[in-house]
């Protein structure tokens, strides 16, 4: 009696996007950190790994900043080219209202955003 046995297959680009996924990621959780402290300079040394602003997820970063009242990292983020989804009914600018950080509408206002 023969045995058959199946090798794995081996495919390299699906290990090397799996990595990049943690990496991305790790990076993500990277940048939501430093939004968190005030980081300005973490987060601008972040924002130019090469990554996109979508891939660093910095509409969340955004919304993040505001929420700390951090003005400098939102006008950071903003001329980095984050795009605000006005759509969203959580919108960065809503939220900086809602919340009463001045600082951060202040930042809206300056760059002029919607």
């Amino acid at each position: 009696v023969k045995e058959t046995t199946q090798e794995a297959e081996f495919e390299p680009r699906s290990i090397a996007r799996e990595f990049l996924t943690m990496s991305e990621r790790s990076i993500r959780a990277k940048l939501l950190r430093a939004v968190e402290r005030g980081d300005t300079q973490r987060c601008a040394t972040i924002l130019k790994s090469g990554l996109s602003l979508e891939d660093l997820n910095a509409y969340d970063a955004l919304k993040s900043a505001v929420e700390a009242n951090q003005p400098e990292i939102v006008r950071l983020l903003l001329k980095a080219g984050t795009i605000l989804k006005v759509e969203d009914y959580g919108s960065p600018v809503l939220i900086a209202a809602q919340l009463d950080k001045v600082d951060c509408m202040k930042v809206f206002i300056q760059e002029d955003v919607d």
